[in-house]
């Protein structure tokens, strides 16, 4: 949730700069900030795709393996559920 909150205040920070530069930035006697050649709607995509490039930058792909198979070791009993789970509702579905 840290992460969300995260990204979401740096993505409004991000846009707030950015409607501060249209403004700033407008030619004399423009009404709208658009006008100033900015185009919001490839700014937020852009910036939503910088800001997850730069979270993903901070995961330590190496350990992830590691960690991955972990979890599956300690949720090993629940994958047999599931398995148990799929093998009855195929044969409720199939007879």
């Amino acid at each position: 949730m840290r992460a969300v909150i995260g990204f979401l205040s740096m993505l409004a920070a991000g846009l707030i700069v950015a409607v501060g530069f249209g403004l700033v930035t407008r030619p004399p006697g423009c009404a709208s900030a658009t006008a100033a050649g900015l185009d919001y709607m490839s700014l937020t995509l852009g910036l939503a795709l910088g800001l997850t490039l730069a979270q993903a930058g901070r995961i330590h792909w190496g350990e992830l393996p590691r960690r991955i198979a972990g979890w599956m070791v300690l949720n090993e009993r629940n994958f047999y559920r599931w398995v148990w789970v799929a093998i009855l509702l195929a044969v409720l579905l199939y007879y």
